[in-house]
This record gives C-alpha cells, structure tokens and sequence, in this order.
C-alpha cells in the first residue's frame, strides 16, 4: 500500500500520514477507518503529520478538501496538520484553502516543514508548551 498511518510517537500526540507515489484515493480510503480510531483512542489533541516528501509531483488538486472533511469535522481532538515535504503547488493550494475557510469563518490549522525532524520538533514543543501552562495553572 503506498499510503500509511501509524503513531510518531509513544505519547500518542501525533499521527504520521505518508504517502509515496504512486498513490490513489482508494487506498486512502481503506485506511481512513484507522486513522478515525486513532483520533479516537486518546483525548489529547493530536498533530497530523502528513509526509508528502514521496508523494509525487501531482497531488491530486481536491487534496485538501479529503483531508479537511474527513478530519476537521469529525476529530475534535485534531490539534494541527504539519506538511512536511510540500510542493510550491501544494502550498499554494494550501494558502487558498485558508484564504477560504477564514473568509468563512473557520480555520485551517498547519505548519509547512521540509523534514520529518522539524516537523517532530514542532510537535515536542508544542507538548512542552501545554505542560508549562498546566503546571502554571496548577
């Protein structure tokens, strides 16, 4: 299967979504049943992590509206989505998506990155960042 999900870390505060070319939208959706129960199997919020380094350099264009529907209405616990390897192409869709959705009213969480690295940096911060604020609260 050239789309897959597991956990990034032990935690469980980030889920890792890679795709590698090529890839179709059937695979994708054998694999959406996990990718809800992972969601739904903690009560932390959770990074999506979606490596796009091997998905080749057509993306299909409504990639982001599969993405956004299948998670952003139906994970309450989805924190943000971390791209990491992203085209110029994917990124310009990804700013009108935002564009969009914040005309709307809604919001389009995401960070851009070039490696796996930044983008598990990204996440370990974050957690350190919501551990310090409990711990000042408390």
């Amino acid at each position: 299967m050239s789309i897959s999900i597991r956990w990034d870390n032990p935690e469980k505060t980030a889920l890792l979504l890679t795709f590698v070319a090529p890839w179709r939208w059937d695979e994708y959706e054998v694999i959406s049943d996990t990718i809800q129960h992972a969601f739904d199997s903690v009560s932390a919020n959770i990074d999506l992590i979606i490596d796009l380094r091997y998905a080749g350099k057509h993306i299909p264009d409504h990639v982001l509206a599969q993405l956004r529907d299948a998670y952003a209405g139906a994970t309450s616990n989805l924190d943000q989505y971390i791209f990491v390897g992203a085209t110029s192409q994917f990124i310009q869709q990804l700013l009108i998506a935002d564009r969009y959705l914040t005309a709307l009213g809604g919001e389009l969480d995401y960070q851009c990155v070039d490696t796996i690295e930044d983008a598990r940096r990204i996440n370990e911060w974050k957690q350190l960042l919501l551990q310090y604020e409990s711990n000042m609260v408390g």
